[in-house]
Order: C-alpha cells, then structure tokens, then sequence
C-alpha cells in the first residue's frame, strides 16, 4: 500500500521564537506532532501526519504565534498557519503558509522545498523568515500641534494658532511652503512649543493602507542630514486599515530646556519595520517648530513674528555655545556672521527707533538690516535687540542701564569697526584708532547696555567688546572707560574738554524696551523730552526756519513710492506702512552700491504732535546733537523745522523736518547734495503740494461695521466688514 503520509519540517529564521499555538488533522491522523515552539533560527524536528487504511489519505495544519518584542501584548502577535496534505486519487499534494487573518503577512517571507505532485509520501521543508523589501501606499494625512503656546505670526503678518493647529495637510500639500527668507524653508503654519517641556508632540494622522497591517513600525522623520528629529519612540501596531494618530514627540539633537531652539524644513516621514528595521519613506512635509518661554516679556505684546526667529534662533544650533546670554550678545555682536550691523561712527544715530531709555523698538526693520551690508546701530539698538533676544527664555531677565557721562573709551572691538578707541572717526577723517591724547579724539557723551538680574546683575554690552554678563559693573566700566591721566591707557582729554569720565554712580536704571513695532505713539503717549538740555539748543537752531505754507496735509502716502522710490535707482530691501491711533507712518530701506537709505515719513494728528515728534527723534541720539545736526544750507531749509547734518560729508547724510503735522527723516550713505536732489527736495514738494487748512482735511468716514458676535481671544485672526 502507498504511503500518504505527510513528514513536514519548519526553519525558523527570524529572530524570535515560534510558539504553537493549536494544531490539527482533516484526515488521518498525528504520528509525530508538531514541537511546541521553534527557537529562533532553528529548525523543528520533523512532525508527521500518517493516514488511516482507506482512501482519504492524510493532511493537517499547526499554527505558530511568532513573539515580536514589537508587539508587547501577547494577543495581537502576528499567527502563522501551515497547512499540508497528501490525499489519494487525482488530488494534488499541498503545503501552504501564510498569516492568519491576513495579520502581517506582508512583514514575513515564505518558502519551501520543491515537493511532488502526485507522488506519495509528501515531504517538506518550509522556511519562516522577514521580508525586508516591504512596499506601501500608506502615507501622512496630516499633521497637527495639539496646544501651540505663543501668538506666532507668519511671514504673511497671519496668526494661525488655536488648538490642533493643523501644520501641514495632504489635500494642499504644498500650500504653506514659505521661502520668503533666503536660506530658510519655512512655513505659512509655523509653530511654538515650550522650551521648559522636555518632550513635546504632533500628532501625526497616517492613513495605513491593507500593506501594513499587523506590521510593527516606529514612525520617523529626517529633516536634511538631522535624523529622527520627530518620531515615536514606542512601536505602532494595527489590526485595520484606515487613518490613524500617532504622537510623534519633537526631539532633534540640538534640542534644550534652557537654550531656545528651532527646526525648519522639510520633513521626510518614514515608517521604520520594527523587526527588520527596514525603513520605508512615505510622505515629505514642510514643517516650522520652534521651542521658546511660553510666557514672554510684556513689551512682545503676546506676539512675535516668525522673521525674528529665523534671524535669531535658527542660526543658534550653529554658535558652539548652550549659554543664552553669551549666544545673545555675540550674535547681536555679529560674531557668527549672520548678522551684518556695524556701529554709527559718524553721528551715533538710532536706527530702529529707541532712545537712551529704551521705547519702542521696531524690530521689522532690524530684521530686514541685519542682513544687509553696513547697516548702521548705535548703542541703544544693541542695547534694545538684546534685551528683546533674552527675553525669550524664563529664566533670563534684564534692566536697561544708562551712563551719562560715559567718557573716552579704551581700545576695544568695536561692532563692525574693529579695535576703536574713537568711535566717531569717520566725521573728522580720523582713524579709529588714535593717540590717547589727540584732540581730535571722539568719544562717548552717554552709553546704553544691559545687566543680567539672573546673573548678578553682571553686564551685557553687544555694542563694544563684545561684555557677555561676566562682569560686574565696577569690572566692566574699568575695562571700557579710559581714566583720567598721564599714563600709557589714560588720557588727558578730559581735562581740555571739561569733561569727565563715568563712574558707577552715573549709571540709572531704565524703563528698557516697551514695545515692539508699535506703531506712531499718540500725542499723549508721546515723551516730551524738552527737560532734557540736550535737545532744547538744537532745537533752537531747527526752529529757525519759518515756513508759512498751510499747517495740515492731505498727503498720499503710496504716492511717495513712486516719487522717491522708482525714481531713485536704489533697490528696494524693505517697505511697510502701519495706521495706529497716534497716526500714518511710512518706512523704505534702499539700498545701493554706497550702503542703505532709509526714509521715514509720519503724518500725526496736529502741527504740535509733528514737533514733539522731532523732538522725540532728537533725543535718541546718541553722540552730542550739535555735533550731528546744523542748521540746514541755504535753499535745502523746509517747512517750520528743519536740520541736517554738517555740509562737506560725502559718505552719510541725514535730514529731518516738520511741515504741517508731517515729519520726514532721510539718512543716506551719500552727501548731503545727494540726499537732497534724490529725496529731499523731491519729498518736501510733494509735501508742500499736498498742504491744506485743517477744514480741508479729508478724514476717514467709517461705516456700519460687521465683525465678531463672540468674544476675540488676544492675538485671533478676525475679519471686520464695513457695509
């Protein structure tokens, strides 16, 4: 009689064991049954199913729990079947194995020796092992930031935060790439987490394609050559198909609790096969995470813009520093490069709008300098844009100091000069560096920095140096002012000049910055600074024109780009105009081969608003007034107040005026001729032309308005209607 006996043997190759789970017979009956489990790697002894005397034959099947550590609970590991048979007559021999259910048949490979058809008995060898050449159609839905901390806005002046803000989205995949600024790709849904929280996360919706079910994946993101920077530490395991959330916790290696971080670019998601560590690309997503206090300073007005952070934060991976206040201060400095500022070494004029004591500080306009060459600062710019920068983590706080007298200052690294020890040199064609006792030596009336509270008070000065908060003050003005003397790092300088060098006690505390981009201060908000003697002489001499044209204007803002702008051949780097309560204010940046021109034009609300103004303006200068302004040439005077600097520059030139209730300011890295027939002459005829009596103002009509009928949470986007 034949025999129709099936011998069977199991290779496992995986790297964990088989353990049985059930086994069985259709016809015939167990001669050697199947082993219990199969080690890893081994084969099992040969089982045997032999028939009864008939003519049935024999067949059977064993299942096997394969004992993935991916898969922790015991119950939902994958379960292989084998089944076998050799029946009599004109039935074909059979072996088979696959998973069951269909569970996770794509993770394993099955194979087996080449057996007879029809031959009898059926002997077979199968192998269990990994497919490692997994293939899907399962990719990333969406992505979404469960409770974003900040008022973020993107580069688009919108703010996109509210709970499960979605970050990328696969039915407009590429709809928030943002590559605006030059060297970043970022996006139009940019986030913040807080910097405190060691471990934040996305939730990640993957819809998981029939491929992968019962598969055991991590879920990973490389952005470039940063690896894993978001992924989920624990293994993903699915018994159906569909969309799924899974948390992906943000973690690149540069990540900190105490040091602000971000991470920017597109995200590549892949699916890592937890056995075999096969990793599978699925989905690439722009992403813009960024990690910071979740409580800011007062002056940020709960806001902060997303250029701020890619010109300050972004770059901070790259310092070779972990400590705030020394990355601050040297990145304000311009020591890593990326920030191109060097100091007013002719008239030691702000640039972004704050004053000895602080103020607002317009930070847009820093933003766009800081990338151009030769952009210009004085003391109290560095002073403001380190202390807005260490605002940014909670444990790092900072008062606005100012030294009036400060006095000659020793030989040091001056920003974007080099060592000075004269650091208005280029208004008198000196060197910046000079003899201690040369009487054409410059130095400093008054001086703004910061000091540290979390640090003992220690200062910070990104002006000269640069001080990182090492140093207490008695260290710092030792090592900044030059004393009174005949020796080699003294000077007698301020024995002819009358003048004195600072000490500790001429050093007062400060308001510091309060507020960013914040808009035209009214009337009543407006500092009159007329206390101060530093402004009232000068002033005196800008009062000295007399402009009888009509007190008010009609003047169109949008107008002047044309006039000025198109006309002057200089590139255009930067341009906003802003309405706020205290009036109109319109800014350009230009920029040429001589280096950047700025023009401000402001329209307030009266002629007495427009002077106090100026006089505002005046007042955030840094270097003696008299020696900064003069009273304007012949033929360039304007309107009722009027200064410029010196006649005979050739390479940086200001003017400021009043006509009616408009200020203008243009500074230049020209002559005064220059500035004169290419923007000043031009913007004050246009001025002139637009003059009227205050009964002819055109004013705003407001109409019925239609907005909200709830309550706005501060920094909500809204719309409002007029009908």
């Amino acid at each position: 009689m034949p025999d129709y006996s099936c011998y069977i043997t199991l290779k496992n190759t995986l790297d964990v064991a088989l353990t049985k789970i059930g086994d069985g017979t259709g016809h015939g009956y167990w001669q050697t049954h199947p082993p219990d489990s199969i080690a890893a790697g081994a084969a099992s002894t040969q089982f045997q199913t032999k028939d009864h005397v008939g003519t049935e034959g024999s067949d059977g099947w064993v299942t096997y729990r394969v004992e993935l550590q991916d898969v922790p609970d015991q119950g939902s590991r994958p379960v292989v079947k084998v089944t076998f048979g050799d029946p009599t007559g004109n039935t074909d021999n059979w072996y088979g194995c696959s998973c069951q259910n269909g569970m996770g048949n794509a993770l394993f490979s099955f194979s087996n020796t080449d057996y007879p058809k029809r031959d009898h008995p059926l002997t077979v060898t199968g192998t269990i092992g990994y497919n490692k050449t997994i293939t899907t159609i399962s990719a990333v839905a969406n992505l979404k930031m469960p409770s974003p901390i900040l008022n973020l806005y993107n580069s688009n002046g919108e703010n996109r935060k509210v709970a499960n803000q979605v970050i990328w989205d696969s039915a407009t995949p590429n709809a928030n790439d943002d590559n605006i600024t030059a060297g970043v790709s970022g996006s139009y849904s940019p986030v913040t987490v807080d910097l405190a929280v060691a471990t934040t996360y996305l939730n990640v919706s993957i819809n998981i394609n029939n491929d992968f079910v019962g598969v055991p994946f991590y879920v990973q993101a490389d952005i470039g050559t940063d690896e894993n920077v978001l992924s989920n530490p624990n293994p993903q395991y699915f018994t159906t198909a569909g969309t799924q959330i899974i948390r992906a916790s943000i973690q690149p290696s540069w990540q900190s609790t105490t040091f602000p971080w971000g991470m920017t670019g597109d995200a590549i998601w892949k699916l890592s096969v937890g056995p075999t560590r096969q990793s599978i690309p699925i989905t690439t997503t722009r992403i813009e995470i960024y990690g910071l206090t979740k409580t800011l300073p007062g002056f940020y007005g709960n806001k902060i813009g997303v250029g701020f952070l890619r010109a300050m934060i972004l770059p901070a991976r790259n310092s070779g520093t972990m400590d705030w206040v020394q990355y601050v201060i040297n990145a304000a400095f311009g020591t890593y490069g990326t920030t191109h500022f060097e100091y007013d070494t002719v008239d030691g004029a702000p640039h972004f709008n704050v004053g000895y004591g602080g103020g607002n500080f317009d930070l847009r306009s820093w933003i766009t300098s800081s990338l151009i060459s030769k952009s210009l600062v004085n003391c109290y710019d560095q002073a403001g844009i380190v202390q807005i920068c260490l605002g940014l983590v909670v444990n790092v706080t900072s008062t606005w100091q100012y030294q009036k007298p400060f006095g000659y200052i020793m030989q040091t690294n001056l920003i974007g000069v080099g060592q000075c020890n004269n650091p208005f040199f280029q208004s008198n064609g000196t060197p910046p560096v000079i003899g201690n006792n040369d009487a054409k030596r410059t130095g400093f009336g008054n001086h703004a920095f910061v000091s540290i509270g979390s640090r003992a008070n220690q200062i910070g000065d990104a002006c000269g140096g640069p001080h990182q908060g090492t140093e207490t003050l008695a260290q710092y003005i030792a090592a900044s002012i030059q004393q009174s003397g005949n020796g080699a790092d003294e000077t007698t300088l301020y024995n002819s000049t009358g003048t004195k060098p600072g000490t500790a006690a001429d050093v007062n505390a400060q308001a510091g910055v309060t507020s960013i981009n914040g808009g035209t201060p009214t009337m009543t908000a407006l500092t009159k600074v007329k206390a101060e003697d530093r402004t009232s002489r000068v002033m005196e001499t800008a009062t000295m024109v007399q402009d009888a044209s009509s007190p008010f204007t009609n003047l169109d803002l949008s107008a002047i780009h044309e006039i000025l702008v198109n006309k002057s051949g200089f590139k255009l780097l930067d341009h906003y105009q802003e309405v706020s309560a205290g009036g109109s204010e319109i800014r350009w940046v230009l920029d040429s081969d001589s280096g950047p021109t700025t023009i401000n034009v402001a329209i307030l609300s009266t002629p007495e608003h427009a002077r106090l103004y100026f006089e505002d303006h005046l007042s955030k200068y840094q270097r003696h007034l008299e020696e900064v302004f003069t009273a304007p040439p012949a033929g360039m005077e304007k309107g009722q107040l009027c200064l410029t600097s010196p006649a005979g520059r050739t390479n940086h030139a200001l003017m400021v005026w009043v006509r009616g209730n408009v200020f203008a300011h243009v500074s230049t890295a020209t002559s005064l001729d220059v500035l004169e027939s290419s923007f000043g002459n031009p913007l004050d005829q246009f001025m002139r032309s637009c003059s009227c009596e205050e009964s002819d103002l055109v004013k705003p009509v407001l109409r019925t308005l239609q907005g909200p009928t709830r309550a706005v949470k501060v920094g909500q986007v809204f719309m409002v209607s007029p009908s």
